[in-house]
């Protein structure tokens, strides 16, 4: 969900929102390369899993490979990114997503109700774009 939230509308045409993906078993290289590219998406995922009200998981994704991975620099910067945008504000698609959980999980709405409060995040920005 948090790939969707950040990708243009041409990456959302592409398979994987065209995000590089390198598989488990990383070398270092590889390995920063996958944490620099997974900063963003996992601070929009914490904030969605603390909104449903779930603890969150970092996920450093490379179980099978020879790199000691230092999580908790890693969740340090994620954790960081994430009280970022709390203060800045969040991307488009991830307020509007943001909003339905919240209308679901905190204030108990339908969940059709729900949905409607965050597509309406979304068709407000649709009328701003073309005023």
């Amino acid at each position: 969900m948090s790939h969707w939230c950040i990708a243009g509308s041409q990456r959302r045409l592409q398979e994987d929102y065209g995000y590089w993906y390198c598989p488990d078993g990383r070398n270092a290289e590889q390995q920063a390369l996958f944490e620099r590219a997974e900063i963003v998406p996992q601070a929009l995922e914490s904030i969605f899993t603390h909104a449903c009200g779930r603890p969150f998981n970092i996920s450093v994704d490379n179980l099978g490979g020879d790199v000691e991975v230092d999580r908790s620099a890693f969740t340090a910067r994620v954790v960081s990114r994430a009280q970022g945008y709390l203060k800045e504000g969040l991307p488009v698609r991830a307020n509007a997503f943001l909003v339905a959980i919240n209308c679901f999980y905190s204030h108990q709405k339908a969940l059709a109700d729900a949905i409607a409060e965050g597509q309406a995040v979304l068709d407000q920005l649709d009328v701003t774009a073309s005023a």
